[in-house]
């Protein structure tokens, strides 16, 4: 590679090369199979209990984010902030977050973008990321400070449907 970036942008043995790669830990990664989502609602709050924080759970929809939040506040969760799109207090949950007085966010693909947070631990996704990149971009919010992280994976048997749905072209 080094030879043919020679040819093609050097015209003498001057072409000095300059890695800017930083490795970090691969994240692990845990899928579970497809289940009912009262069976995987478990599933996702048992690994909220015990998953290293702070940690992100990802949801597809605006609804989910209202759903899974009130829920996690119901089962006790104190230091939680959640963010979608409509979300009117945005700045101020990016601002907890990325202070780290938050253990939990839960959130759809609206929270994240341009947000580089290093210390998040865990990805949860209590969906299917309709696509391969946005299920990439989220797992890639943990671990940033180059120390270990997880990424679960918690599917319910309508999330496929849910998935194709925000994937789908759609026209202005």
């Amino acid at each position: 590679s080094l030879n043919t970036l020679k040819d093609f942008f050097s015209s003498s043995e001057d072409l000095k090369f300059l890695s800017a790669l930083k490795l970090r830990p691969e994240p692990g990664y845990y899928v579970s199979d497809i289940v009912n989502e009262q069976i995987r609602q478990e599933r996702v709050l048992d690994a909220l209990f015990h998953l290293p924080r702070p940690l992100i759970l990802y949801v597809s929809t605006v609804a989910d984010v209202e759903r899974w939040f009130a829920l996690l506040k119901e089962m006790g969760f104190k230091s939680i902030a959640k963010i979608h799109g409509g979300t009117v207090n945005k700045d101020s949950v990016v601002k907890k977050w990325t202070a780290g007085d938050l253990d939990i966010v839960v959130g759809n693909s609206a929270f994240g973008l341009g947000i580089d947070y290093p210390h998040a631990r865990s990805i949860v996704h209590a969906c299917i990321p309709e696509t391969l990149d946005r299920f990439y971009q989220e797992v890639g919010r943990a671990g940033r400070d180059g120390k270990k992280s997880i990424s679960v994976l918690l599917p319910s048997d309508e999330d496929l449907k849910i998935a194709k749905s925000l994937n789908e072209t759609k026209l202005i």
